[in-house]
């Protein structure tokens, strides 16, 4: 009797011990998957917001904006590094955020730690040339950037998402299995506990008939469910020893019983938490679609029904082809199925069709969730309308190429496109003209009414330019108050001094503006290619130097390039630099010349008059 009862204590407080041990192990798995979870989205809501500001800057064409942005970057950074450095803690100690303990998933989530660096390192670069104002480059980085990294990125957060929910499953489910096993064995050691006592009780009624009976008393306390009775032995025989191992079989069943109530409650929590996860589904501001392998569409998010006005009545079941506008070409679903299937992530730019029938551009992130074997579970795809990037994006593109003001082709369009124009020029043997054009007194409008009446003025000007020239000619302002007009497929040069009549008759038309009538006139230069030029600056140099000709010669009118204006011009130049090296080294001669009075001979007045002597052609006349 005595073995039996040690035997019974000591298997109920081993399953008490097992059941204790589960629950813990259960409770450390909700806190460390929170806490894992936790730190994946903190990366990924940081890196994206780390994107977005790295698009604000590429943007920004203002230093103060650049530099509010830059303090917002480094605290992304330092929010992005401190995470990545927990992940990194996590494959070293044992005790720290294991993300994943497997060779697999210690790769994938030491390659995800050096893209995301590497990615920050390329972004700093990309920051520090937007800052130059290199906005094209930089611009051109990023999106190379973005395409290097981002997909990677993207898909090993996914991955590390996907892994932890799987090990959050499987090891709930076991320890919840390990759990009932334990609770059942324990209570099978009790009622086979309380069963045995009843024998022994029947065995030595007669001799411990009261003990016995109090014990069968307390026995059926316990039964109902009352696990605190009190139970008092008062010898060390059999009956008191029995009694003694009764008491703490009840007292480990209800500590058991503790146990197992608590692992209810934290089973509860973790479906709050699965709760909350719904919740951020279906209140994320991002649409979310969810298929199943089969590609049929099984849920969406109410982001999703904003965004293109179906809800889920109106698509479950269906492929998400009956979103597709016809407009994204066949080659970006090809790829995107290729990276589902190798990378289990895409994303890319679709172009997708409202169920009001309008067209619009998104930019879509999709992962496919597989199970242990490899096969596809489902896949869930995240997109959001991109109209107003590319809006954006657009109207970047035009203020690279155009005059803010007027609208015209600026100065580095103006060269793009008159080189090409001499290469077709040459392919199909014709000339072109360059019409070098500034505008005649412009300086006294701004001066005397002010710069917006004189803005006005430029825009009118711009506005008749257009109206004069071809749809094949360009026409652009490269500054202040010069146009540059180019004419292309000539087949005669007079076909510019056409033009350029056609210009001055037009330009020189009064200007109502401000209720002001303003009149300005042009000087135009023509250089024609291939005779005053075979390249950009040499055409625009020798028009420039025909239009100053035209200056000189009275204004409001247009003159051709010839080679003796190159002389004159040079001369100038030759001139006006030997003149700065004379003053400075007193080659310049004071002479007083006195005026007589011819009637008396008295010196009356007297002239002062400055010689240069040069010391290579010696005095150098006035004229």
């Amino acid at each position: 009797m005595f073995i039996v009862g040690v035997l019974g204590v000591f298997a109920t407080i081993y399953s008490a011990f097992i059941l204790e041990g589960s629950v813990s192990a259960l409770g450390d798995l909700y806190t460390d998957g929170d806490e894992k979870i936790k730190v994946i989205e903190e990366i990924e809501t940081s890196l994206a917001y780390y994107r977005t500001l790295s698009l604000r800057h590429v943007a920004s064409e203002e230093s103060f904006t650049m530099s509010e942005i830059n303090v917002e970057l480094e605290m992304a950074k330092d929010d992005i590094q401190s995470n990545l450095a927990l992940i990194s803690i996590a494959h070293l100690d044992n005790h720290s955020l294991q993300l994943d303990s497997s060779p697999v998933g210690f790769e994938k989530a030491q390659k995800f730690l050096n893209i995301t660096k590497e990615y920050l390192e390329k972004t700093n670069e990309i920051v520090r040339l937007s800052a130059d104002f290199e906005k094209e480059l930089a611009f051109e980085h990023l999106t190379q950037a973005e395409d290097q990294y981002i997909s990677d990125i993207n898909a090993s957060l996914q991955y590390l998402k996907r892994i932890e929910f799987e090990d959050f499953s499987l090891l709930r489910e076991t320890l919840m299995s390990a759990t009932s096993r334990n609770l059942i064995v324990t209570t099978a050691i009790g009622i086979g506990g309380v069963g045995l006592a009843l024998i022994i009780a029947f065995v030595v009624i007669r001799r411990i008939t009261y003990r016995l009976s109090h014990l069968l008393d307390w026995c059926r306390v316990v039964s109902s469910g009352n696990l605190s009775a009190s139970l008092f032995s008062d010898s060390n025989d059999e009956v008191g020893r029995l009694t003694t191992s009764m008491k703490d079989m009840a007292n480990n069943i209800r500590l058991a019983h503790d146990e197992l109530a608590d692992a209810k409650h934290n089973a509860e929590s973790v479906a709050e938490e699965l709760q909350i996860y719904a919740n951020a589904f279906e209140n994320s501001g991002e649409a979310i679609l969810i298929t199943n392998k089969q590609n049929h569409i099984i849920n969406v998010n109410a982001a999703f029904t904003r965004q293109t006005g179906f809800n889920l009545d109106d698509v479950a079941g269906k492929d998400p082809r009956i979103l597709a506008s016809d407009q994204t070409p066949i080659t970006t679903y090809q790829e995107m199925w290729q990276g589902l299937e190798s990378n289990d992530f895409w994303q890319g730019e679709l172009w997708d069709k409202k169920k009001n029938g309008q067209i619009y551009p998104k930019w879509a992130s999709i992962s496919a969730i597989r199970d242990g074997n490899d096969n596809v579970l489902f896949y869930i795809a995240s997109f959001s309308d991109i109209s107003e990037r590319k809006e954006s994006e657009a109207r970047i593109e035009h203020l690279a190429h155009h005059d803010i003001l007027t609208g015209l082709h600026n100065r580095f369009e103006l060269e793009n496109r008159l080189d090409q124009a001499i290469a077709s020029s040459h392919r199909e043997q014709q000339q072109l003209a360059v019409l070098f054009i500034d505008l005649d007194r412009f300086k006294n409008i701004n001066d005397s009414l002010g710069h917006h009446v004189g803005d006005q003025v430029l825009i009118n000007v711009a506005n008749r330019l257009k109206a004069c020239i071809r749809e094949s000619d360009i026409v652009a302002r490269i500054g202040g108050d010069e146009f540059v007009i180019v004419i292309t497929g000539m087949k005669d040069s007079s076909q510019a001094a056409v033009m350029a009549e056609k210009i001055l008759k037009n330009i020189s038309e009064p200007y109502e503006i401000s209720g002001h009538e303003l009149n300005t006139s042009p000087s135009i230069g023509i250089s024609v290619y291939p005779n005053d030029g075979d390249c950009v600056d040499e055409l625009l140099r020798t028009a420039d130097v025909a239009m100053y000709h035209a200056k000189e010669h009275g204004r409001n009118a247009y003159h051709y390039f010839t080679e003796s204006m190159f002389v004159a011009a040079n001369e100038l130049m030759k001139i006006e630099r030997e003149l700065r090296v004379a003053l400075h080294s007193e080659q310049l001669v004071l002479y007083y010349q006195p005026q007589i009075n011819s009637a008396d001979l008295k010196v009356i007045s007297m002239e002062a008059l400055l010689r240069w002597k040069h010391p290579e052609q010696g005095m150098i006349s006035p004229e």
